[in-house]
């Protein structure tokens, strides 16, 4: 039985010896550190204009990379540079590399990213805004290859090509008004700058064109502010469009040492800042109507459903704290803040019982009824006698 298997296998020896040899209907990989690639300069008429905006994408071609005269899997990352000095090096050169790649030799570069990196170039290369790019402007551009096998080897870089005529353009965003809250931060609560604090939207009064913003603050006295969109934007006097409410007389602008104002309250005292904002064409117009603050209870536990009754108005206590009357009933807590055209639902606020964070009201929250509609822990029972303790610096409420 030995004997018969051993010839077969024997036979077979030189068919398997046969394959290690390399000869040249073998070819193996091979590449060279630094060793470059062609990029086909782009023949375009010279009149065309290349627009980006408009979805034209700018066409480059390229030779494979020589791996050895296989063909291989290899990815293309696209580089751009605005500066001419790219041709020759990227010694001190701004370039970006773009987020699209290719797996072919020809090469569409996807206009809108191609768009979006000229734009950012062009600012950053000349200190400008980006809406002060500018308009109807074709320039040229300057692109490289970078290619790699699909394994992360293989690296290699193409020669530089120029193009002409190539059309960014920046469009703005749609403007909006704020939609979820302002911030202020200043010495207001006798802060020094160090707080931001929020201001909560108005329950329908808030769209895409004008929006309505609240707070509760104390002043001081000649307390100065600035108010923003995010933390961060330091919106000024300068910004405001005008300034109404029965306070405005108290309001005025004070120089930041920035170049810009401050806006002082002159009064001691609590007050409602009451925000408009209105998208004015390319603009965000700011309204303010600066009034004493007014906060008050309503419902069962006031007795009744009367909006801005004196009784149940609620009065700072020397701690800064906010203290309603006594509760006459039992019932769910609803309590407001007073603001000139709103609706006393509309500027609402009741408190989670489990962290005692102050809830606004918001058009989000969809409530119909009561605030069960939100979560049971945002539905305060309150007993005859009890009463609701607000403190607005730190965000807090309890009945007790």
């Amino acid at each position: 039985m030995i004997k018969k298997w051993l010839l077969p296998v024997i036979a077979l020896m030189p068919l398997f010896a046969s394959c290690e040899k390399d000869t040249d209907s073998n070819p193996t990989l091979r590449f060279q550190e630094g060793q470059t690639f062609k990029l086909v300069t782009p023949t375009y008429d010279t009149n065309r204009i290349i627009d980006l905006k408009g979805g034209q994408p700018v066409a480059l071609f390229c030779n494979q990379p020589d791996y050895g005269g296989i063909p291989m899997s290899v990815i293309y990352h696209v580089q751009v540079s605005l500066d001419e000095k790219f041709m020759t090096t990227t010694e001190g050169v701004e370039f970006r590399e773009l987020q699209n790649t290719a797996s072919e030799t020809t090469i569409n570069v996807n206009a809108n990213e191609l768009n979006d990196t000229i734009i950012s170039l062009y600012v950053l290369t000349n200190n400008i805004k980006t809406e002060e790019f500018p308009k109807n402007t074709p320039m040229p551009a300057y692109f490289r290859l970078r290619a790699e096998l699909t394994n992360g080897t293989g690296v290699c870089f193409s020669n530089p090509v120029k193009v002409e005529n190539i059309l960014a353009e920046y469009v703005a965003p749609e403007l909006k008004a704020p939609q979820e809250e302002l911030v202020f931060t200043g010495s207001l609560f006798g802060d020094n700058w160090s707080t931001w604090y929020k201001m909560s939207p108005m329950v329908q009064h808030t769209t895409d064109a004008v929006s309505e913003f609240k707070a509760v603050v104390y002043n001081p006295g000649n307390g100065l502010f600035k108010f923003g969109r995010a933390e961060g934007e330091y919106i000024g006097f300068d910004a405001l469009k005008e300034v109404v409410g029965s306070s405005k007389g108290e309001v005025s602008g004070v120089d930041d040492g920035f170049g810009g104002k401050n806006i002082q309250i002159a009064a001691e005292g609590w007050y409602t800042l009451h925000f408009t904002v209105k998208v004015a064409g390319t603009e965000l117009e700011y309204t303010l109507d600066l009034n004493p603050a007014h906060v008050y209870i309503i419902g069962d536990p006031a007795g009744d459903w009367t909006a801005g009754d004196p009784s149940h108005e609620m009065t700072p206590n020397a701690d800064g704290i906010f203290v309603s009357p006594a509760f006459a009933a039992g019932g769910e807590l609803r309590a407001y803040v007073a603001v000139d055209g709103v609706d006393w639902w509309q500027s609402e606020f009741t408190y989670n019982k489990n962290t005692q964070e102050i809830t606004w009201r918001t058009d989000k929250q969809d409530i119909k009824f009561n605030w069960t509609d939100l979560g049971d822990e945002y539905s305060i029972s309150c007993a005859a006698g009890q009463k609701l303790y607000v403190d607005f610096k730190n965000g807090t409420a309890e009945v007790k």
